[in-house]
């Protein structure tokens, strides 16, 4: 019974992810769609300027990283981060979610993209960072951050399945469905938030300061098992994120069967949901290497799949495919994390240095 409310504390903590990875889940869909089509801007200028956001995220991660390990509260370490986060998360989502269409342009695009993704960051980094030192036991990390992908997923699922809802009721246009994608953020950032807090412990600065020091990047930017984790990480999005944008591709045009698409996709997103459970049994038993080891394999293999499906291009073997991927989806983000937060801890324990906010920051570039 202890550990059954153990995992559920845990799982709770871990909820905040869920509007987290939701608020740019749907930044390379269904954002740029709504600001060609509401203020007439060309998808090429879109483009770019969503593409400016991303490298302004991209640089900003090192840096908020190195915030987040300071300690400049009288009061705990990650909550006040935490608390930042979600004003800022809110007015940028508000800013891009909900926008009055006869005020929106290039500049407001900007403007409100550098609040959201400085909200985002804020958030994403501290709550992990707060994850990877609360829960310092080999087990309990690797719970969290599997709970945490398990919430990952879900908030993806829910932000691809507003629109679906939304479309459902007759509503034309993609205004409507940004704007009910804008009022589920603004609702469950920070009452997901407040869950998260109340279930984790915040941990206390027992009145030091860590200086504010580019040192920190360094220590852990040299660090081998840090390295190895974060090209693991990219060479492993590459495939995924490579992967996901060919499937509107591959089943609409390739295979003709755009009426099974969104179905398709379920299948997919659900799979990958219930087996992260099955990852995180087996990370129990035999070690967070060699399962990101065999993860990694799979992925590979379950690939080879479309193999078969291109022989016999049926509704049946589409389905079967993206399940058979679905199986390895949330496996490495999550054993990689988790990897990480072992290594911040020895990093932690050898040198004194708690970089866990930069960890998270280099495995986020």
């Amino acid at each position: 019974m202890n550990a059954f409310f153990k995992n559920s504390r845990i799982f709770l903590f871990s909820i905040f992810a869920l509007p987290t990875v939701a608020i740019t889940a749907t930044v390379g869909s269904y954002l740029p769609a709504f600001y060609a089509e509401a203020a007439g801007i060309s998808l090429t200028t879109v483009g770019l300027l969503f593409f400016s956001l991303r490298l302004f995220d991209f640089f900003s991660d090192l840096g908020i990283g190195l915030a987040v390990d300071y300690n400049p509260w009288p009061r705990g370490k990650y909550r006040p981060w935490v608390i930042l986060s979600i004003p800022v998360a809110m007015i940028g989502v508000y800013l891009m979610y909900l926008p009055n269409p006869d005020m929106i342009s290039p500049l407001t695009l900007i403007i409100g993209g550098f609040v959201m993704y400085t909200g985002y960051t804020f958030a994403n980094l501290s709550h992990q960072a707060w994850g990877a030192e609360l829960y310092k036991d080999h087990r309990d990390m690797s719970l969290f951050f599997g709970f945490r992908e398990i919430c990952v997923i879900v908030g993806i699922m829910i932000a691809y399945l507003i629109p679906a809802i939304v479309e459902a009721q007759g509503a034309q246009g993609f205004q409507p469905k940004v704007n009910a994608i804008g009022i589920f953020l603004l609702i469950t950032i920070p009452t997901m938030a407040i869950i998260s807090m109340v279930s984790g412990r915040d941990l206390q600065t027992s009145g030091t300061t860590q200086s504010f020091s580019i040192e920190n990047a360094k220590v852990v930017g040299t660090n081998r098992r840090i390295l190895g984790i974060v090209f693991s990480k990219l060479f492993l999005f590459l495939g995924l994120i490579g992967g996901a944008s060919l499937s509107p591709f591959l089943v609409s045009y390739h295979f003709g069967m755009e009426d099974v698409y969104a179905r398709v996709q379920a299948v997919f997103f659900v799979t990958a949901l219930l087996f992260v459970f099955v990852w995180i049994w087996l990370a129990k038993w035999v070690g967070e290497t060699l399962t990101f080891t065999i993860a990694a394999a799979y992925v590979v293999l379950a690939h080879l799949s479309i193999i078969f499906v291109n022989a016999h291009p049926t509704t049946e073997m589409v389905a079967i495919h993206y399940l058979i991927i679905g199986v390895g989806f949330g496996a490495g983000p999550y054993l990689l994390r988790a990897m990480a937060g072992h290594e911040a801890q020895r990093i932690d324990e050898s040198k004194s240095v708690n970089a866990r906010g930069v960890v998270y920051g280099f495995i986020s570039l």
